[in-house]
C-alpha cells in the first residue's frame, strides 16, 4: 500500500506542473524527458526497447517490453522486465532478459509484442513469436503466429509448447499473421483483440493490409476467432492508419471499451518509410468501434524537440486521475527505438461527441480472492481481494478445526479492490485458511504460518 501511495502522490504532483514538463497533443501531455528506457550500450537490448507491457500488480507497477541487440528486428528480439513506483523512473531487472525464443522452435528468432494481465495471482501473458522479417520454405510469408505463457513472480515463466493462435487459412483477411492484442477478462472468458493482415508486419510495402480481430476463450489457449476485423486499416490516403491499425490496448469503461492502437500510413512517411502515430476508438460491446474522428491522439511531430518520428505499440493504465501511456518511439532519422511515456486527465471533451459517459472505471467485474504474500509468512502478510458489488463482505481466517482465529474484514464495503495486511504473531506456526464471503460468492485459500 505504501508504493500505491507514493504513486498517488507521484501522479498528483506531475498533474500540478504537466504545463510546465509535458508537451500538449489532443488531451495527451507528452513527458518532456522522453525516453524513459533507452536501450543499453551493449548487451541483448543495446539495438531497441520497445513493446512496453505495463501493468500494476501488488502495488507496482510492471513493465515487459522487447529488446534486440540490433537495430530493427535483425537480432534475436527477448523479453524483459521491469519495475517503477511513479511511471517514469523504471529499475531495470539486473538478470534480464526474462523470456526469450528457443532455437529450433515455432518461436524463434523473435519474440515481441507482450500482453500481460493478471488474473487473480497468476500473470498470463500472450506474445507473438516466429519471424517478423520474412517468410521461409516452411511456412507462408509472416510465420507470426501467438504464444501463451504463465507466471507468478514476473521473472520465471512457464511458456505453452504450441502456439494458441496461427493465420487461419491462405484466403484469409489475417493469412499471413497474427500477433497479440489487447486481453481481458471478463465473467470467466478471456477477450483479445488481436493483429492480422496480409504482407509484412512492421514497415510493409504499399500493399500491406493489417487490422484488429477479436476473439474469445475460456482457457487462454483455445480461442474462436470472429472471421472479420473489429477495426480495419483506413480506407483513404488521408487515413492516419491506411495500411495498418494494429498493437490493440483495450480497457473496460462503463458504458464499453476504450481502445487505443498505431496506425501507419504510406502518405505520412519519413527517408521513405511510413509514419506510426496513436489512435484511439471506442465500444459499447468490443465488437462494433468508433474511431475518433481527430486521430490520431498522440503524434510525434507535436512536441519539441522532436525526439522521434514515429510512435507505436501504446500500453494505457488509468489511476482514477489520469490515464498513463506507455509507448515505442523509432526514430527513422537516427535508427533510435525507446519507449516514451504521456498522460492523459480523465476527460473527454477530445472525444466523440455523445461519448461524455464513457468514463474509465477499472472497477472489478468479478468477486475475486487472491493468495496470500509471502506465503509461508512469519509473522505477517498481505491478502487482496476484489468487490464487484457493493454490500456485506466478511473475510475470516480459520485453522485446520475450522474454528475462526481472526476477522478481518466484517462489514458492508463499496466496488473496489483492496489490500490488508494480517499479523499472526500471537499464532503458532500451522496451516491456516482464508475464507472470502459476499452474498452468494465464497472462495477460500490456504496459506502457512512458518515461525
Amino acid at each position: 500500500m505504501k508504493k500505491l501511495l507514493i504513486f498517488f502522490a507521484v501522479i498528483i504532483i506531475t498533474a500540478i506542473f504537466s504545463t510546465a514538463i509535458f508537451g500538449q497533443d489532443n488531451g495527451w501531455d507528452q513527458y518532456s524527458g522522453n525516453p524513459i528506457i533507452n536501450p543499453d550500450t551493449s548487451g541483448w537490448n543495446q539495438g531497441m526497447v520497445s513493446a512496453p507491457m505495463v501493468i500494476m500488480f501488488k502495488d507496482t507497477l510492471r513493465m515487459w517490453y522487447m529488446g534486440d541487440s540490433l537495430y530493427g528486428f535483425n537480432g534475436i528480439i527477448h523479453i524483459g522486465y521491469a519495475w517503477s513506483l511513479d511511471g517514469i523512473t523504471w529499475q531495470q531487472y539486473s538478470e534480464n532478459p526474462v523470456f526469450s525464443p528457443q532455437q529450433g522452435e515455432w518461436d524463434y528468432p523473435h519474440i515481441f509484442y507482450p500482453q500481460v494481465i493478471a488474473d487473480g495471482d497468476t500473470l498470463r501473458m500472450w506474445y507473438g513469436g516466429g519471424d517478423i522479417r520474412e517468410g521461409d520454405a516452411v511456412h507462408r510469408l509472416g510465420v507470426m503466429c501467438i504464444g501463451y505463457a504463465t507466471s507468478v513472480d514476473c521473472i520465471n515463466w512457464n511458456r505453452h509448447p504450441e502456439p494458441v493462435m496461427e493465420p487461419p487459412h491462405p484466403t484469409a483477411w489475417d493469412q499471413d499473421g497474427v500477433l497479440p492484442g489487447g486481453v481481458i477478462k471478463e465473467d470467466g472468458i478471456f477477450k483479445m483483440w488481436f493483429d492480422g493482415g496480409v504482407g509484412p508486419y512492421g514497415y510493409p510495402p504499399a500493399s500491406s493490409k493489417w487490422s484488429i480481430g477479436y476473439a474469445t476463450s475460456s482457457d487462454c489457449i483455445h480461442w474462436d476467432l470472429l472471421p472479420s476485423p473489429v477495426i480495419s486499416h483506413g480506407d483513404s490516403s488521408t487515413d492516419f492508419d491506411e495500411s495498418i491499425a494494429g498493437d490493440a490496448y483495450v480497457i473496460r469503461t462503463n458504458a464499453g471499451y476504450d481502445m487505443w492502437y498505431h496506425g501507419h500510413s504510406h502518405t505520412a512517411v519519413v527517408i521513405g518509410k511510413p509514419q506510426g502515430k496513436i489512435g484511439y476508438a471506442s465500444s459499447s460491446d468490443g465488437i462494433v468501434w468508433t474511431k475518433y474522428d481527430k486521430n490520431p491522439v498522440l503524434n510525434p511531430t507535436s512536441v519539441s524537440p522532436q525526439w522521434t518520428t514515429g510512435y507505436y505499440e501504446p500500453s494505457v493504465y488509468f489511476d482514477g486521475a489520469l490515464f498513463h501511456m506507455w509507448f515505442t518511439g523509432w526514430d527513422e532519422l537516427s535508427g533510435f527505438i525507446a519507449i516514451g511515456y504521456a498522460t492523459s486527465p480523465l476527460d473527454t471533451s477530445h472525444y466523440p461527441t455523445g461519448m461524455e459517459d464513457d468514463l474509465l472505471t477499472q472497477t472489478p467485474i468479478e468477486y475475486n480472492l487472491s493468495q496470500n504474500y509471502p506465503n509461508p509468512f512469519n509473522p505477517a502478510t498481505t491478502i487482496n481481494y476484489e468487490v464487484s458489488e457493493a454490500g456485506f463482505i466478511s473475510l475470516k481466517v480459520y485453522n485446520l478445526l475450522g474454528e475462526v482465529v481472526a476477522t478481518l474484514v466484517n462489514e458492508d464495503k463499496p466496488v473496489g479492490t483492496y489490500e490488508l495486511t494480517w499479523n499472526a504473531e500471537n499464532l503458532s506456526s500451522g496451516v491456516y485458511f482464508y475464507r472470502l464471503q459476499a452474498g452468494s460468492f465464497v472462495e477460500s485459500k490456504k496459506m502457512i504460518l512458518l515461525k
